[in-house]
């Protein structure tokens, strides 16, 4: 069973493995992304529904997990660049609302 306490123990003690996770998952991001849109002529929707859903939840994860996080581990200063961050997954996801077209 998974643990979110022992999730957040584990990256205290080697931050490295969430590094690890989410470089990952955006190599897989990047890997739907791209067969979705492989045929300029024509969208793979299973690609891209694939792709949107797991957008989304990673952008979940970074605001819900990773942010928090980082916040935690800095003395409880908000990260310079989260504000930003948190412009861009707004931006990307309103980006996901529409269905794509070639």
């Amino acid at each position: 069973m998974f643990s979110l306490k022992h999730y957040f123990t584990d990256v205290m003690e080697n931050p490295s493995n969430l590094t690890q996770f989410m470089e990952a998952d955006h190599k897989r991001l990047d890997g739907l992304l791209d067969k979705a849109f492989a045929d300029p002529e024509h969208i793979d929707q299973a690609s891209y529904d694939q792709f949107r859903a797991g957008l989304l939840k990673h952008i979940g994860m970074e605001e819900k997990i990773l942010l928090p996080l980082a916040q935690k581990l800095s003395g409880d200063k908000p990260l310079p660049m989260a504000a930003k961050l948190r412009l861009d997954h707004g931006a990307l996801a309103s980006l996901l609302v529409p269905m794509p077209t070639p």
